[in-house]
This record gives C-alpha cells, structure tokens and sequence, in this order.
C-alpha cells in the first residue's frame, strides 16, 4: 500500500527532473560569465586563449548582458507550446544552448563569443517559463511546490558547476566541457510525456485520462481533474483569447507577477553574481576569489535544495518575504564595507564583511524570489493563460535584469558602490513588505482555489489570504 502511494510521487519528480535537466545549459550559462570574464580581460598574458585579443570593461559588461536582452524577446516564444506541446517547446529551446557551445569552442573573436551568448539568451528565454508550467500541470497540489522548485536546483547545479571548475580550467576546455554538459541533459527530455493538460486541450481526453491515472494513482483522482479541466479550463477559451486576457483575475496575475519580476531582479543579486570573482578581487584576504566564488556557488546550489525540502511545509510567503531580508541585510553589509573602505584601510576580520554578505545575498536570493518567482508564475494564473502569463512575466524580468546589468557599473560611477548596495537594500526590504502585504498563499491549493483567492484579495497577513 506505502508503494502505491508513493509511486506516482516517485514517478512526478521523475518526470519533472527529467524535463528540468535542460536547464542545467541555463544554469552554466549564468555561471559562465564570472570565471570567463576574468580569462578574457587577462589573456594577453595567457598563450592557451583562442580570441586575439583581451576584451574591455565595456565588452564584458556585453558579453554578461546580452544573453537577458536577447531572452526579453524570445520568452514571447512561449506559448507556441499551445501548438506543439510543452515537451516538444523544451526540447526546441535546449538547441539554441547547444549552438551556442559549439560556438565558443570555435571562436576567435569577440563578436563570435557575443553572438554564442545571443544563443544561450534565446534558450533562457523560452525554456524557464515552460520547465514552471509544464512542472505545475505534473505535479499534485501538495507536492507543486516542491517540483516548481527542481528548476531553480538544477540551474543552480550549473552555476555552481561553472564556479567550481571555471577558474581552474582553460577558455578552451571549459567551453568543451559547457558543450558536452548542455547536450547530454537536454536527452532526457525527449522521453518524457506531454502535459495532461495539452493533451486534454488537443481533444486527446482518454490519452490525458490515462496519463493523469498513472500520476495520481488512481482513476478517481484522474477524473476529479479532467472536470476541472472541463469546468474551469474550457478549451473554447483557447479560441476567444481577446476576452480570457482582458478578465481581472488575468490582469491581476500578470501585475503581481510582473511587480515581483522587478523587485527581484533590483535586489542587488545580479550586481554580486554576474560580477563575483572581479567582487571578491576587491577583499584584501588570504581566501582565493576562485575559492570564494566556488563556496558561493555550494551554498547558491544548498539555497535550492533547503527551498525544494521545505516550500510545501512553510509556504511561498513566508519564505519568500524572510529571503528579501536576508538580500537586503546582505547589501547593507556590502555597502557598508565600501563606505569605510573610502575612508580608511580596511584590516582583520572587516575584509570578512564583503564575502559573509555575498553569503547573505546570493543565499536569500536562490532560497527565496530567485526560485519562488517561477513558482508564483506558474500557480497565478488559470491553466488556459499559463503560458502566455508566464511568458510576460519572464519577458519583465529578463528586461529588469538585463538593465540591471548592463548598467551596474553605470549606476556606481554615478552615485558611487556604496550608495548602490544600499539602494538594492532599500528595494529588498520593500520587496519584503509588498510580499506581505499583496502575494496570496498558494500553498497546497488548486488552481482554482488559487482563481478565487485572487478574486477575493489578499489579506494583510503572514501566511493567510482570502
């Protein structure tokens, strides 16, 4: 009996990792950027480098913001997956990663290594959006959460790969291993199935009926769900999308989504992981940056990971509104520590302040919005509008984070480093009080429980809404 309920569990996470594995490209491709800058700005000196010559501040500050530019416009791809199915969309975005690593084995020049970056932009673009909802459409109520979060712990399973082994390898054979990696996660998804949901919306209704049986174990569960499907995710709504994309609960989704998005790529998180080991360089300690940066990457891969175990427990707020201020007392302690480092050497255990904030920062953010983010765009919205709510959610936060970093070093030559950490501190604790104040508890509810606790409003509590 314990086997046969564990057994559709066992076979949702299954599914859903076996999907998700595609974004461990996405993840090396976020990590690429901290130890390759610091090769590519240093290789005059470096006979192993294959591009001519060493890049400048200005074409790093490209090479790490064009990949959320070129993504803003390729997350309105999204909802081709109405067409093709959300398996065949996760498949078709893992190629654009794939073509992008072969592209920096070959490079020889900057432009080249750009147009590699363009690649893997197209790839964020799409498959982070479609990887949260074809999560929510496998997973039961009481596990969505947990499964939501796979993505983030796979992605951060790259990031954290990048951190560890980039500084310690050549341009060249860091690019081969990104290629070798990219190609064999993205197989898996070929053998996984479609969406219940598309198959029911495709008039496929016995194939999504014995596919929802398999999941949850049993034909009852299977058929309460395909009435909701048929109650609340009628497919004529499919047919007349200027009336479903104008109703309030729609509207209200894409602006709590879209509010979240922008608070969460201004907390300060892109300004110390696009720029970590060049962060790190400015501590004047004994601990290597390339270390540092690999500690980091452990602890961004363990935020995942204790989100994952404890999302379903907890709750999406509660988690969420504690993480933005634990970014916010991380920017604090940065800003700090540039502050007194104008105006005095910095000696002893003050050079600790820089990495034990970092800590601070990239930990609250991976545990909390950096993963929650996904979730909430693919729990707000009603199945018909999933995947085009998510893909303007995504396209926000591409579009938040790609001026983010590309004018990081904008922004502190204008009102200084200091000023600049304490301003993303500023917006983390607000996050933190908008979280409270407007984001519904999704814990553990349909999606149209979620529907009507969107209707009725939130109330200003901790972990209630009506």
């Amino acid at each position: 009996m314990l086997c046969l309920k564990l057994g559709p569990i066992w076979w949702q996470y299954m599914i859903v990792t076996g999907a998700t594995l595609s974004v461990l490209s996405t993840g090396l491709s976020l990590g690429w950027g901290s130890p390759v800058l610091v090769k590519l700005m240093k290789m005059g000196n470096r006979t192993e480098m294959l591009l001519s010559n060493p890049i400048t501040t200005e074409d790093g500050s490209w090479l790490v913001s064009i990949g959320p530019l070129v993504s803003i416009f390729s997350a309105l791809l999204t909802p081709i997956s109405n067409v093709i199915g959300h398996k065949y969309t996760i498949v078709l975005s893992s190629l654009p990663n794939i073509i992008a690593g072969l592209i920096f084995v070959f490079a020889d020049k900057f432009w080249l290594v750009l147009l590699g970056r363009g690649f893997c932009g197209v790839s964020m673009g799409m498959i982070i959006p479609i990887i949260s909802v074809y999560s929510a459409e496998i997973a039961n109520n009481e596990i969505r959460g947990s499964l939501c979060s796979i993505l983030q712990v796979i992605c951060g399973l790259g990031c954290v790969t990048m951190f560890i082994v980039g500084p310690f390898m050549t341009y060249l054979n860091l690019n081969i291993l990104y290629s070798c990696l990219t190609i064999l996660c993205s197989i898996p998804a070929l053998f996984v199935p479609q969406s219940p949901y598309f198959l029911y919306t495709k008039g496929r209704i016995q194939e999504a009926h014995q596919l929802l049986t398999f999941l949850r174990g049993s034909e009852e569960l299977a058929q309460a769900e395909i009435e909701q499907y048929s109650l609340c995710n009628n497919v004529k709504q499919i047919e007349t999308p200027k009336k479903v994309y104008r109703e309030k609960l729609f509207l209200k989704a894409v602006y709590l989504c879209i509010c979240v998005s922008i608070l969460t790529q201004c907390s300060g998180y892109n300004s110390v992981s696009y720029y970590l080991q060049t962060l790190l360089e400015s501590t004047e300690t004994n601990i290597s940056p390339a270390i540092a940066s690999a500690v980091v990457g452990v602890l961004q891969l363990l935020g995942g990971c204790i989100t994952a175990c404890i999302i379903d427990k907890y709750g999406r707020k509660t988690i969420l509104s504690i993480s933005f201020l634990g970014i916010a007392l991380g920017s604090f302690g940065l800003g700090t520590f540039f502050k007194l480092k104008e105006t005095q050497e910095m000696h002893g255990i003050l050079n600790y302040v820089p990495i034990v904030s970092i800590i601070f920062v990239v930990y609250s953010f991976i545990a909390g919005p950096g993963t929650l983010l996904f979730t909430l765009q693919a729990e707000l919205f009603d199945r018909p509008t999933k995947t085009v709510g998510a893909s303007i959610s995504i396209f926000t936060n591409m579009l938040i984070m790609f001026l983010a970093i590309r004018y990081n070093d904008t922004i502190i030559n204008y009102i200084g480093v200091y000023w600049n950490y304490w301003m993303f501190s500023c917006i983390s604790v607000f996050g933190c009080l908008f979280v409270i104040l407007f984001i519904p508890e999704t814990k553990g509810k349909t999606f149209t429980e979620i529907q009507e606790l969107l209707g009725n409003g939130c109330k200003t509590t901790f972990t209630l809404c009506k």
